[in-house]
């Protein structure tokens, strides 16, 4: 070795008292706002693709724009979590903490839609004189029909409550029953996050096939999130584990593991390889989406037909297949995002997803009110 070269330092020789000065500008907080803007257009979405059905063709949204605020919207989950991360990562919430406040959201947003759906919605089947099993089984089939993909998937918080229980089982050092060799018992329990997963996009690859019809009372109950988007959640957590074990390894304990996920220097480290693995799973999505295009494209011929190509993408990305590549939008503000930073102010906090629901609300009440605009024009023809 060359006298005078500088040589990396391994991950448990580094200091914990010599910390570098660099915090990105961004933060938990700024990741939150993005993630309730992102919630509010994957909402648009819906309500978009709803509406095209009964839209002139001239007037309906193309399928790239479609595409793109799909896209926009599925980052909700990537912005939401690392908000979540980072209050993890930086000891200010505990697992329970976030464990209780997505749990209880996820629950009560199916408690709502469930009352919505089964109060109002089955409620108008004494309008027409018929059975509420015979209206539950034509709004079954009307939904296959009108809705993208045949299915409604809303339900942002059972994500992110099974991405941190899977967090949760691979990471927390339990204190009592699960100590010594049982600990592997626990955290075997990381499968059960993973299985939901999987199950839920086995479903919306066979609606999306047709060849199942589900039931609008399932709707709640699945995920949100595209299959790439899953698996990159899924190698982030366990980059951490990884780091964990090589800084044990080299004699350090795991209190100070902990003290070295509140530093400056790991922060860093953790953006850079999350905007690089965002960057590789844009390029990985797109490449499997076109993989999957030509595979069903029995001739070049219908590439070329443009009718042809936006129904096959449209088929393709109600899978959630190719609903990742705004990853590639996301990868460069990851190097300037920080999960050391904190603010002062947490009431600010707490008004972010009061004021996205609100978005929200606004959001549903203006499609309300320009379709019942639109209605007599229709009407009149």
């Amino acid at each position: 070795m060359k006298e005078g070269k500088k040589t990396r330092k391994k991950l448990h020789e580094i200091d914990l008292e010599q910390d570098i000065r660099y915090r990105g500008p961004l933060s938990y907080r700024g990741f939150k706002i993005m993630g309730w803007l992102c919630i509010a257009v994957s909402q648009l979405v819906m309500l978009l693709t709803f509406a095209s059905r009964f839209m002139p063709a001239d007037m309906a949204p193309t399928t790239v724009m479609m595409s793109i605020l799909s896209s926009i919207g599925s980052l909700s989950v990537p912005f939401l979590l690392f908000s979540n991360f980072s209050r993890i990562l930086s000891r200010r919430d505990s697992y329970k903490h976030q464990i209780m406040v997505n749990g209880f959201a996820a629950l009560a947003v199916v408690l709502i839609y469930l009352f919505v759906f089964f109060h109002y919605i089955i409620g108008l089947a004494d309008l027409f004189s018929i059975s509420r099993e015979d209206f539950m089984s034509l709004l079954q089939i009307a939904a296959a029909e009108l809705l993208s993909g045949g299915m409604l998937t809303f339900n942002i918080f059972i994500d992110l409550f099974l991405c941190t229980m899977f967090m949760f089982f691979l990471n927390y050092e339990p204190k009592r029953v699960f100590t010594g060799k049982k600990l592997i018992i626990f955290r075997l329990f990381a499968i059960f996050p993973i299985l939901y997963e999987a199950a839920s996009i086995a479903i919306k690859i066979n609606v999306a096939g047709k060849l199942i019809v589900l039931s609008p009372v399932a709707y709640p109950f699945l995920t949100t999130k595209p299959p790439i988007m899953f698996l990159v959640f899924i190698i982030l957590v366990l980059y951490i584990k990884n780091r964990e074990r090589r800084f044990c390894k080299g004699g350090r304990s795991k209190e100070e593991y902990r003290q070295f996920l509140g530093t400056n220097r790991n922060s860093l480290h953790f953006s850079v390889f999350t905007a690089i693995l965002f960057l590789v799973a844009a390029i990985v999505d797109l490449v499997v989406l076109l993989i999957i295009l030509i595979s069903m494209s029995p001739s070049p011929e219908m590439l070329s037909d443009e009718a042809g190509l936006n129904a096959a993408i449209t088929q393709i990305l109600r899978i959630g297949v190719g609903k990742s590549t705004g990853l590639a939008f996301v990868a460069p503000i990851m190097l300037l995002y920080s999960y050391t930073r904190k603010h002062k102010n947490s009431i600010i906090d707490y008004v972010i997803p009061i004021g996205g629901i609100i978005l929200v609300i606004f959001i549903y009440t203006e499609f309300v009110f320009q379709a019942l605009r639109m209605l007599p024009g229709m009407f009149a023809q």
